[in-house]
């Protein structure tokens, strides 16, 4: 078991239950003189080369008879502990709301939602810089309207920003989206279960929202990359745009990355067609500039 907390390794319990206990079900077990809700993991080569020798407590309740996560999102948590060094509990206790980790019942999560195949079956990266906010918003409203179906994640670096790209979203894409709430518990564990259901096909968000459960994620849009609110400010401290790129990979989904120019780090890849990058000189970009009205006759800066 793999319990929210500063346990590194997992911890071993007896399952006195009938039936398997899949990876990713939530357990409640014994820990010194309370118990704790922890998490069903594989176990290790080295556990079933030598058994474990002596008494070993039981598991106390059986949460979740079907994988609590999609099994992306699992792995992602463990990529994670082991990248950032602070364990994959950590990572659980860190990003997950505080209702799922506690045991709060929820819907049941079915094995083919958790499971769900790719859309896609492979990443594929798309690259979208403009130094205009409306022309690059233009360009993920038409990659939605494409394929609304796909499952899909639009994350900005800020709530504000997120809150004004969902109020100028056609009515028809909002059937089946979600904007994901900032800050408040109550909202984000609604949010969470809704998420978890099936029937959400578009989450817009923040940072918050790089954790969503949407299973079968088939898009992965992160807005403004190069933005440094991108990196979060609580330990274990991390930098999203990786996070959310690895999730991309993990699910086989399509990573698009969008921004008024690339950040250094995309930049330095050089495969992209829009935006070309001499290899033998630095160019120097005026991000003020960028901001200045296309309105004819106006010279003022835009105040956003």
């Amino acid at each position: 078991m793999i319990l929210p907390g500063p346990w590194w390794t997992p911890l071993t319990y007896r399952n006195e239950t009938t039936r398997a206990l899949p990876p990713g079900a939530r357990v409640r077990v014994p820990l010194g003189r309370s118990s704790r809700v922890g998490f069903v993991c594989e176990p290790s080569a080295a556990c079933e080369k030598k058994p474990f020798e002596g008494e070993l407590k039981a598991v106390v309740e059986v949460i979740d008879d079907t994988p609590a996560l999609p099994r992306e999102l699992w792995e992602l948590f463990s990529w994670f502990g082991r990248l950032y060094f602070c364990g994959t509990g950590m990572a659980l206790k860190t990003f997950l709301p505080r209702k799922f980790l506690s045991g709060e019942p929820c819907a049941r999560f079915t094995e083919e939602i958790a499971y769900a195949t790719p859309r896609f079956g492979e990443t594929e990266d798309v690259f979208i810089y403009d130094p205009h906010d409306d022309m690059r918003e233009r360009r993920y409203r038409e990659l939605l309207e494409a394929d609304p179906l796909a499952p899909t994640l639009l994350l900005f670096p800020e709530g504000a920003h997120a809150k004004n790209f969902w109020g100028r979203l056609p009515s028809d894409l909002k059937e089946h989206a979600l904007l994901w709430p900032v800050g408040a518990p109550g909202a984000i564990w609604r949010a969470w279960e809704r998420a978890r259901g099936g029937d959400v096909r578009l989450i817009v968000g923040s940072q918050s929202a790089a954790w969503a459960p949407l299973s079968g994620l088939a898009r992965v849009i992160v807005e403004d990359e190069g933005s440094g609110a991108w990196n979060t400010n609580r330990s274990p401290r991390c930098h999203l745009r990786t996070v959310l790129a690895k999730r991309a990979r993990l699910c086989g989904a399509r990573l698009v990355l969008g921004g008024r120019m690339p950040s250094p780090r995309v930049a330095m890849r050089g495969d992209f067609d829009d935006v070309k990058v001499p290899a033998s000189r630095l160019v120097f970009v005026d991000a003020y500039l960028a901001r200045e009205a296309r309105v004819a006759g106006v010279e003022d800066p835009v105040k956003i």
